[in-house]
């Protein structure tokens, strides 16, 4: 081989990697003891840990003893309500009717036209007229 060789001669500078590496390690060590210094100085200035109290501030779960009855139940007066006509709010002449009388209703009547975004409810409310003559 001839005196002009394709890789670098010089090698990397070791001591100077070993300098930043001992460097690093210092730096840690220096922070880990920074660290528990701090804490060590906030645990005496701190009084003893505040205990929590005996009887608890939030009431216990009510559990359900037999929910295949609640459920019975529920569904029980969702039926009532829905098959039902009572009045909603008597001075405003707002008044609940069961579904199918709704049902009818809406498919004869149809809801009005509106460029406004309201719930059927509004919808329907919007019309004083038509309330005069329900049950």
């Amino acid at each position: 081989m001839s005196g002009n060789s394709k890789w670098e001669r010089r090698d990397v500078d070791t001591t100077l990697l070993y300098g930043i590496m001992a460097l690093f390690i210092i730096c840690g060590v220096l922070a880990f003891m920074a660290c528990k210094g701090t804490m060590v100085i906030l645990n005496k200035h701190s009084g003893p840990l505040a205990t929590a109290p005996t009887q608890s501030a939030f009431p216990e779960p009510a559990l359900q003893v037999a929910p295949g009855l609640a459920l019975e139940a529920l569904r029980k007066s969702e039926a009532i309500e829905l098959n039902s006509a009572a009045w909603i709010d008597r001075e405003r002449g707002v008044v609940r009717i069961p579904i199918d009388r709704a049902i009818e209703l809406l498919s004869k009547r149809g809801l009005p036209e509106t460029t406004e975004r309201l719930t059927p409810l509004q919808l329907q409310q919007q019309r004083p007229e038509e309330r005069k003559g329900m049950p």
